[in-house]
Parts: structure tokens; sequence; C-alpha cells
């Protein structure tokens, strides 16, 4: 069987003949030119049974790759259905993933709010430790009126008991005797009292009798013994007067002064109160925000985690899916291969050319059974494996 340079092989019996009768040396298929040492003899070294081979195995081999082919068919059909069930989940992954993007520039663009909100915190927070300043001075304030009136409140009240003293001791010198009588009778439970009003009216009955002028009163009146001295008010000038009016008048005005100094200590109490509530409103809203901002940020880490592990996750199942096409597309080639294969088996089984003629054992010995296979030669009873 003689090759040309062309690529076509011949049998011998059947090239030469026309190629000697023939003026063209010419390839009889290409019609490629050649000269005589372009011809080259190929011999294939193929073993051959001595017997001829069994037409009953043939059906058998036949029906063995048929099962291979059903084999190769079951693993193409399960390898679509697990392709088309990760490209459902590689689809699921990125609606997944999508809906993770959208949720993280929406947690990003609820921190930048957040971030907002911080700054105009800080800036209340800023106006309230100065309102928190403000109020504990005015506190101190507050605490210092409140240390004045009790100071003047303790001063009228000394001043009310000196002038009841006084308005005693006029009425036992100025006054009648049933006068007398009935002051007497009324203060008779204090002897200290008793003791000073003896002692009023023996200095009293001295001056008017020594005939002295107003100076020896006073500094008669000044040694009475437990007499207190008339106290100051703060920032106020001493004045004492005998008179009724007078004491009246003065009474009155410290009165009204102390008036004015509760009403100016309660408005100063509600005003520190509502900076304090302010305050503390302000500390609370400050410390919720904070809180939720931790929580964003914790949520934010959680989904950013989850969002990495889709993404290996993606990854991977990417590789698994250029895998599997790869052995598909190599599970495709063999059935092509197998079928090709079968179908010249067939035409060889059906050939009425002898099996020692043909090229049957040749394609035999290039694809033979799989090592499971059973021999149908060797166990007649078993037909396919």
């Amino acid at each position: 069987m003689p090759k040309w340079s062309a690529g076509a092989m011949f049998l011998d019996a059947w090239v030469f003949p026309c190629n000697i009768n023939s003026e063209s040396k010419t390839c009889p298929q290409c019609r490629y030119k050649t000269k005589q040492r372009h011809i080259h003899r190929v011999y294939f070294n193929v073993q051959t049974n001595d017997e001829p081979d069994d037409p009953n195995a043939l059906p058998n081999h036949i029906n063995n790759l048929k099962f291979m082919i059903n084999l190769k068919d079951t693993e193409i059909k399960n390898a679509q259905e697990e392709n088309i069930t990760l490209k459902s989940r590689n689809d699921e992954l990125r609606d997944e993933y999508k809906n993770i993007e959208n949720k993280c520039s929406a947690l990003e663009m609820s921190m930048s709010a957040l971030k907002e909100q911080m700054v105009l915190i800080k800036q209340h927070c800023s106006e309230a430790e100065k309102a928190r300043t403000k109020a504990e001075e005015a506190q101190i304030k507050a605490e210092e009126g409140r240390i004045e009136a009790e100071n003047t409140l303790n001063w009228a009240q000394q001043m009310h008991t000196h002038l009841e003293r006084l308005t005693n001791f006029e009425l036992i010198i100025k006054g009648t005797a049933s006068e007398v009588e009935k002051v007497v009778n009324d203060s008779s439970g204090c002897l200290d009292t008793l003791a000073i009003w003896v002692v009023v009216l023996k200095g009293q009955f001295i001056i008017n009798f020594s005939g002295q002028n107003e100076p020896h009163r006073r500094e008669a009146e000044t040694r009475v013994p437990g007499r207190a001295t008339l106290p100051d008010a703060p920032g106020a000038t001493r004045i004492v007067r005998t008179a009724r009016g007078g004491r009246a008048n003065y009474a009155a005005r410290g009165l009204k002064a102390k008036g004015r100094g509760t009403r100016h200590i309660v408005h100063k109490r509600i005003t520190r109160n509502r900076e304090l509530n302010m305050s503390d409103e302000l500390s609370e809203k400050l410390e919720v925000l904070q809180k939720e901002k931790t929580h964003l940020q914790n949520e934010k880490t959680h989904l950013q985690n989850e969002k990495t592990h889709l993404q290996n996750e993606l990854a991977g199942h990417a590789a698994t899916v250029l895998y599997l096409k790869k052995d598909l597309d190599y599970s495709v080639a063999a059935n092509r291969s197998l079928r090709k294969k079968l179908i010249e088996l067939e035409m060889a089984s059906l050939s009425p050319v002898a099996s020692s003629q043909s090229s049957l054992p040749h394609l035999i010995a290039e694809n033979p059974a799989p090592s499971g296979f059973i021999d149908p030669r060797d166990d007649q009873d078993v037909n396919t494996v």
C-alpha cells in the first residue's frame, strides 16, 4: 500500500496499475503531481488471530460501546443539570451580591447623615456645656442670694424682736397702769425680761429725776444688761425711731425687700432647672445616637464580611462551572469519537469482506474493551456488562 506525498493511502494492487497506465503521475484522489521517489510503502504490523473472529462477539462489543455511550450521555446530562443548578445558584448569588451592595450604599448614606448629625450634636453639646457652666454660675449666685436672703431674714427677725421689745419698753415707760399690768402678765413667765424692764425703769427714773439730757438717756439704755444692739442690714443705714409710724414703715420696707429677694431666687431656680433639664435631654439624645452609630458600624462590618464570603463563594462556583464546562466539552468530544467508531464498527460488521482483509481488527486493536467488561467468549451466558 504506497503512500503519496499528499497523504492519501491506497492499496498496492490498485494504485500501481493505474499509475503505470496513466500518462501523468498524479494522486488519484487529490491529483497532486508526484514522482516515483515520493511513493513509500507502508506495512502494518497488526497482530491477528489465526482463527477468524467470532461474528457473535461483534454484537457484544457493539453493545459494550453503546453502553459506554449511554454512560457518557448520562454523565453529560448530569453535568448539564449540575451546570443549570450552578447557573441558577450563580444568579441568586449575583442578586444577593447586588442587594448587599445596595444595603452597603444605604448604610454609607446613613453613616454620612449620622456624621452630619454628630457634628450638629457636638455643637449642641458645646452649647449645652456652656449652658451648664452658666447654670453652675447661676447656682452659685443663687446660693449666695439664698445665704444673703437668710441673713436678711434673720436680721428682719432680730429687728422684729427688738421692735417688740422697744414697744414694750415704751408702754412700760409711757403707758398707763393697766397697760403695764397687761404687759407684765403676758411676760410673767420670763424672769430675764422682767429683770430688764426693772433695770430700764430704774434708768428712766434716774434720768427723769436728775433732769439730764438725751445723751445721758442713751448712755443709760446702753448699760442695760442683756439688751441686744440693733443689727445693721446689709448695705442699709442704721435708723432708730421711737414713733410707732416710723417703726411700721421700717418693718414694711423690710418685708418688701424680702419679697423681692424671694421672687428673684425663685426665678433663678426655675431658670437653672430649665437649663439643667435641657442639658440632660441633649446628653440622653447624644447617648442614643452614639449607640445607634455603634450598632450601624457593627452591622456594616457584618455585611462587609458577608459580602467577602459571598464573593469568595461566587469565585469558587465560577471555577467549578469552568471545570464542569471543560469536563462537558471533553465528554462531548469523547461521545462523538465513540459514535464515530461505533458507526465504523457497524459498517465493518455488516461488510461482506472477510474480517482478516478489512480494517476491523485494526479498529478493535486501537479501541480495546474496558478492563471491567467481561469477554463473552469466556462466559457464553453473559452478553453485556
